[in-house]
């Protein structure tokens, strides 16, 4: 069975899945944006005969790409780091020859038992923000203070505090994250850092609506 194959005929059929959710499909991608500006995405992997699912949660006014993989489903699943979901499956064969709809199978039963409901009860800023702070495992572990995406979350709730909060420990640990990143972003986080403290709603106001744009101009979406 061949990674395409595989992703014709489970995409295929998970599309009519959630096609009544909201979700649009783009190759092995498939996305939705919820009216609160949450941007949920989940995708299908398949490699060296394994295969996964996987998803993202960020924000309308964050940094968002069509083909960002995201998280393990197994997080959650039970919590745990395990990455295919093949693994799971007792007498799973990939070279039997009812392999790919066997492998479909349990896909779409992970999409309908566990992403659905997790996508409708994560489509608040807030629930969706707490969701990815508590399964980074750069911030449990205690390498980090945030998630990357907790700014465009904190900028939807209003909450100019910790935008402020979340700049300042960017800006002051700079050395830590990829120059090559931080060359392009840390203007930006300037500019922002500095609107907030002097109340510059006309720059807030215009900077999150060329965010919000980017964010729908990426994924196609119409308000």
């Amino acid at each position: 069975m061949t990674a395409s194959a595989f992703y014709r005929l489970a995409g295929k059929q998970i599309k009519e899945l959630v096609k009544p959710y909201g979700f649009k499909k783009n190759g092995r991608f498939f996305y939705r944006i919820t009216e609160d500006g949450v941007v949920q995405q989940f995708c299908m992997l398949w490699l060296y005969r394994s295969f996964t699912l996987r998803y993202y949660l960020s924000s309308v006014y964050g940094y968002n790409g069509l083909d960002i993989e995201g998280d393990e489903i197994h997080g959650i699943i039970n919590g745990s780091i395990n990455q295919w979901i093949s693994d799971d499956c007792t007498g799973y064969d990939a070279c039997a020859d009812n392999a790919m709809d066997f492998a479909t199978a349990i896909c779409l039963k992970n999409v309908q038992d566990v992403l659905i409901p997790f996508f409708e009860t994560h489509k608040d800023p807030k629930s969706a923000r707490e969701h990815i702070a508590a399964h980074n495992p750069r911030i449990t572990g205690g390498f980090d203070k945030y998630d990357l995406r907790e700014l465009g979350f904190y900028l939807s709730l209003g909450n100019m505090e910790a935008c402020q909060d979340f700049l300042v420990h960017y800006i002051k640990n700079s050395d830590k994250y990829n120059p090559n990143w931080w060359r392009e972003t840390e203007q930006e986080y300037h500019c922002l850092l500095d609107a907030i403290c002097t109340n510059d709603t006309a720059y807030l106001s215009t900077y999150m609506d060329n965010k919000k744009r980017a964010t729908f101009a990426e994924y196609k979406w119409k308000a």
